[in-house]
């Protein structure tokens, strides 16, 4: 999967993704952070440059060239590289989706997140695996929780797809939808044959950022300062967290 490839999940402790964005230095300055407090993968957000790339690129979220080779001196860690668009809660245009994704595949990432809502997804997916690096497949809802019948369906696609890690964010409501999220993660750790993210975002789902292995999730997002997701933890908080509150699931 690349040339670090993601960690391999114990089944006792979530590990800890952590997004970078900004410019090549400031993304790598985060990166050291994240490394130094005990992250276990970089995201690189791509679709979040610096101020004045920003301005550059008109709002397009298309990746700043020499980020990757910034991050490499930064950590030793696995870089998953990541494209948001609009419409899943980042800043890259629908036009511009499929041109920034391979641009970060092109980069040298070592996992590669792609939007399986996407038209162009399927592509995106098999240019990954021609090169040997794993996908983690998303989708994201801001608006809403869907039924868990449609959440399921979703995961399902993704496998389908053929991701390596299925992931699935959605917005609660009401606690129902953070509990049907919570149903969908562990009926997936049952069902399906790749490890399952998934997150209801919000304060209200603060819950499902700790969702143990044993009852169904892979890997959790933290943040080293500006969240890329409601509800995000900061590293330095959920760390001792997931150490107590997943323990109690596989014994200590």
């Amino acid at each position: 999967m690349g040339k670090k490839g993601l960690p391999v999940n114990d089944g006792k402790v979530l590990k800890i993704i952590v997004p970078v964005q900004g410019s090549p230095e400031q993304a790598a300055q985060q990166a050291r952070a994240a490394t130094a407090a005990g992250a276990d993968v970089i995201e690189w957000r791509a679709d979040l440059p610096g101020h004045e790339q920003v301005e550059a690129a008109k709002g397009a979220g298309i990746p700043t060239p020499g980020t990757i080779a910034k991050l490499r001196q930064a950590t030793p860690l696995p870089i998953l590289g990541t494209v948001r668009s609009v419409s899943e809660g980042g800043t890259c245009a629908a036009s511009s989706y499929d041109q920034a994704v391979r641009a970060v595949l092109e980069e040298g990432v070592d996992a590669l997140d792609v939007e399986t809502a996407r038209l162009m997804a399927p592509d995106l997916v098999a240019a990954a695996k021609w090169r040997g690096i794993k996908v983690v497949g998303s989708f994201h809802d801001f608006q809403g929780t869907p039924t868990v019948d449609n959440m399921q369906e979703i995961l399902r696609r993704q496998v389908y797809l053929g991701v390596d890690i299925a992931k699935i964010a959605v917005m609660p409501r009401t606690p129902a939808d953070v509990i049907a999220l919570l149903q969908v993660v562990t009926w997936a750790r049952q069902q399906l044959p790749v490890p399952v993210i998934g997150i209801s975002m919000s304060e209200l789902g603060k819950i499902s950022r700790l969702w143990p292995p044993a009852l169904g999730n892979y890997a959790t997002f933290a943040s080293v300062g500006e969240v890329s997701a409601p509800g995000q933890f900061e590293i330095s908080a959920i760390l001792p967290l997931l150490r107590h509150f997943t323990a109690d699931f596989v014994g200590k």
